[in-house]
């Protein structure tokens, strides 16, 4: 099973919410520790979310095979990708508009706002990508576990 491209994209706009609130309030913070922390802070809520959204994901869809073939490895790969190369694109294409964002007179207290938009990007690419392999992992345990039960009975049923 490869991840529905568009499933996923909308999938990751609750990610981006999430971590575009935590960043905004980084921007408030008085330190430069003090924002990375929380900019940690969004990456954990937007992981536990990921997380929590995958796994049920991953229950509704129901049981599927592990793809075990090289064919079936890079199709789910590129088709993740697909979802991620936004995300990714924006974390590098935002530090180049550092020096407009900064003469826009929106500098941040202490933190440029294009590192920390490129670090929400990167964020929201990796906590997508977690959501992801969190429906396919539990779709593929849920499959192991009635292919187990399968073989269990059918073992239960010919020793008779």
């Amino acid at each position: 099973m490869s991840p529905n491209v568009r499933a996923l994209l909308a999938e990751s706009l609750p990610v981006a919410v999430i971590v575009g609130f935590w960043t905004v309030v980084s921007w408030l913070a008085v330190t430069p520790a003090a924002g990375f922390a929380v900019r940690v802070t969004a990456v954990v809520s937007a992981g536990g979310y990921a997380l929590v959204r995958g796994i049920a994901r991953g229950r509704s869809v129901g049981p599927r095979a592990v793809p075990v073939s090289p064919q079936a490895l890079v199709e789910t790969n590129a088709r993740l990708a697909v979802v991620l190369a936004p995300w990714l694109l924006l974390a590098i294409v935002v530090p180049s508009l550092a020096s407009a964002l900064d003469r826009g007179g929106f500098a941040g207290f202490g933190i440029s706002p294009a590192d920390s938009l490129a670090f929400a990007a990167m964020a929201i690419a990796a906590t997508t990508a977690l959501l992801a392999v969190a429906s396919l992992a539990t779709s593929w345990l849920l499959f192991t576990r009635e292919h187990e039960r399968a073989v269990t009975t059918w073992g239960n049923w010919t020793s008779d």
